[in-house]
């Protein structure tokens, strides 16, 4: 039977979470990065459980008003969840039209907040198995790379891949796993040189795999990742960590760029850039271009809710049959997240994507000098979710993909309700 927890006055407050539920929870906080992009729906599956049950939860203590008090301390965080969904719903009141799939991803950020006030219940010790999830997806993507490799080596024409997405959103992916599982660290109650070996392995298996893919925009986020880990461990106070940090990086930067594959993939930028000068529109760049003068042309003409989220394919057809894009700027997405929302969504639209932004950011980024190297190892953690998917989402859409919405959402969640608890059991 349940017993119970005592807020932070000393006095019984909700429900505690029975042991079963606390090893499902574990278990779902385990198997959702680990399979997310290894087996397909196996996200949205483990996460619709999870949420599931925390609905559940919330039932069971509908008249416990502590239950519900983290939404109000960390209102910021309910707000950004929100933001985006609310958008879309007055949108369509507005234009007069209904598009229930246009909901589909962004509810996964709704079920976040009943998600979140489960996992407020749940003791801190019991997290540490989503850094190990984290560290499980990286090897498992290592070393399917390693033994998937073609002969010769994976190419531009070649590159490593699921059956179920591309390879950019694979590799940014892989890439925050790999990074969270050494952030992770910091969550251990002492040190293990074995834990500390898996996690080497995992960040390099990790990297493979992001190599593999070839996602350009690891060369971005690397280095911020970089950073983060050097201010999560009191590294940047150190001008010779600093060094050191700096030749890692320039040597790993010589040895990625004397590889075939990723001299190609970054010489490719260049040359898709002249060639789209010269009149060559349809490059890789060249294309993304395209998409996003298109969605420009979009937003201007409709500034304020934009066409409608879930119209743009629509929109962007009228603009061709007018001449004023080309056929090769079709499709829904644009493979831009500023983009696509001020195509579909216009002022308002931007407005909730930055509120979702600084939702998952602002507690993160307020307890980042935290003294307990808990709480700051997960707030760097958050930061870096956060920064990983705006840098990814400035040349590809991050919000269409369930399986991203839903890695997204349990992060967030997961890692602010960890400093919730934190704080709690700190003033028990």
């Amino acid at each position: 039977m349940a017993g119970k927890i005592m807020d932070e006055e000393g006095a019984f407050a909700a429900k505690a979470i029975p042991r079963w539920l606390s090893a499902i929870i574990g278990a779902l906080l385990f198997l959702i990065p680990s399979l997310n992009i290894v087996v397909r729906h196996s996200t949205s599956a483990c996460y619709l459980l999870l949420a599931l049950l925390s609905i559940g939860f919330a039932f069971a203590n509908r008249r416990v008003e502590d239950y519900f008090a983290p939404l109000r301390r960390y209102a910021w965080f309910t707000v950004g969840m929100l933001a985006l969904f609310s958008c879309v719903a007055v949108q369509q009141i507005v234009y007069r039209f209904w598009l229930p799939q246009s909901y589909d991803t962004l509810s996964r950020f709704v079920l976040a907040i009943p998600v979140f006030l489960m996992l407020c219940r749940l003791p801190s010790r019991h997290f540490r198995v989503l850094g190990w999830g984290c560290a499980a997806g990286a090897i498992v993507v290592g070393v399917t790379a390693i033994v998937q490799r073609p002969a010769g080596g994976w190419n531009a024409m070649n590159r490593f891949r699921n059956s179920f997405t591309n390879p950019l959103p694979m590799g940014d992916t892989v890439l925050l796993l790999a990074f969270l599982a050494v952030m992770a660290a910091g969550w251990d109650a002492k040190r293990s040189s074995m834990a500390s070996f898996i996690r080497a392995v995992a960040l390099l298996l990790g990297l493979y795999g992001v190599y593999a893919t070839g996602a350009r925009s690891a060369l971005i986020v690397i280095p911020v990742f970089l950073l983060l880990l050097m201010a999560q461990r009191r590294w940047l106070s150190s001008w010779k960590k600093i060094v050191a940090a700096a030749a890692v990086v320039a040597i790993g930067a010589l040895g990625l760029y004397s590889t075939n594959y990723a001299h190609n993939r970054i010489t490719d930028i260049r040359a898709n850039l002249a060639a789209y000068q010269q009149g060559d529109r349809d490059t890789a760049i060249g294309l993304r271009l395209q998409y996003w003068q298109a969605a420009w042309k979009l937003f201007s003409a409709h500034p304020i809710y934009g066409v409608g989220r879930g119209r743009i394919a629509a929109g962007i057809n009228d603009l061709i049959q007018r001449r004023q894009a080309r056929p090769e700027a079709a499709g829904e997405y644009k493979h831009s997240e500023f983009f696509t929302t001020i195509a579909g969504m216009g002022l308002i639209g931007l407005a909730s994507l930055l509120l979702f932004y600084l939702g998952m950011g602002i507690y993160f980024w307020r307890n980042r000098l935290a003294g307990d190297p808990f709480v700051g190892a997960t707030a760097y953690g958050g930061i870096g979710v956060i920064l990983a998917t705006a840098i990814d989402g400035l040349t590809n859409d991050i919000i269409a993909l369930d399986m991203t919405c839903d890695l997204l959402a349990v992060l967030s969640a997961a890692m602010l309700a960890m400093i919730e608890v934190r704080r709690r059991e700190t003033m028990m």
